[in-house]
């Protein structure tokens, strides 16, 4: 909740200082991670490439990304039936976007390929929570569709 002698909201939203850089947001500080701080394999780009095709491919997931977790806050939000199959609808185009783009890579299990990145970094944990809120709030399984 304190970072450098400051007050920043209320403390929910992750942060992160690094050589005097001030990094706010989950899916911020995550790009900033791997693309400033060595990883495992002692060079900066095991989540985010250096080869400017991948980096492209990863912008343009995160964008379709975007539109996922849109029309799942989307789903949630709905105040009626109609809305909430409205909403649902989008939902699950959203995410044959995402597959579509996943199904153009078949060299491996992941976005890039073998290489897990920073697509799947952030789009893993949202998965988990679809599976455990859309069935128990809206009664949708999306597995099924």
């Amino acid at each position: 909740q304190r970072a450098s002698g400051r007050y920043y909201g209320s403390g929910l939203v992750p942060l992160l200082e690094h050589g005097g850089d001030l990094v706010i947001e989950s899916d911020v500080v995550a790009k900033y991670v791997s693309q400033n701080i060595q990883g495992v394999n002692g060079k900066g780009d095991d989540l985010y490439p250096e080869k400017k095709e991948d980096e492209e491919l990863i912008e343009l997931f995160m964008e379709k990304w975007q539109r996922v977790t849109d029309t799942y806050y989307d789903v949630l939000r709905a105040t009626s039936e109609k809305d909430v199959e409205r909403h649902r609808h989008s939902f699950m185009q959203s995410l044959e976007a995402i597959n579509n783009l996943l199904q153009q890579r078949s060299d491996g299990d992941y976005l890039l390929g073998s290489n897990f990145s920073y697509a799947e970094c952030i789009s893993a944990p949202w998965i988990q929570r679809f599976y455990v809120t859309l069935p128990y709030f809206r009664g949708i399984d999306f597995q099924e569709e």
